[in-house]
């Protein structure tokens, strides 16, 4: 049996991977988004509508953002000294962690 060395510069196996790492950030955003979904509280539904993901190219392969652009979604996630935080976002990031 022969072998033959089979390299690939690392430039080429990033184009390679590329859009499989990004099918993955992909899914697992959209993961962490239905599960925030699931769990920021409602009172007129704006912020649960508001939830959304981007995936952009980083310097080390793609990134996904997940958030809302609702001004008051920090203080539901955080709380502020009147009110006390109601997370959605850490703990839907917690329950997909690992799964991806």
């Amino acid at each position: 049996m022969t072998v033959e060395k089979v390299s690939i510069p690392q430039s080429r196996a990033a184009d390679v991977l590329a859009p499989t790492l990004r099918t993955v950030v992909t899914k697992a955003a959209e993961a962490v988004q239905r599960r925030a979904t699931s769990l920021v509280p409602v009172d007129t539904g704006r912020l649960k509508s508001s939830i959304g993901y981007t995936v952009e190219r980083g310097p080390d392969g793609p990134v996904a953002f997940v958030g809302s652009e609702v001004e008051y979604a920090i203080f539901v996630e955080q709380g502020t000294w009147r009110t006390r935080a109601q997370p959605y976002l850490v703990p839907a990031l917690d329950a997909i962690r690992g799964a991806f």
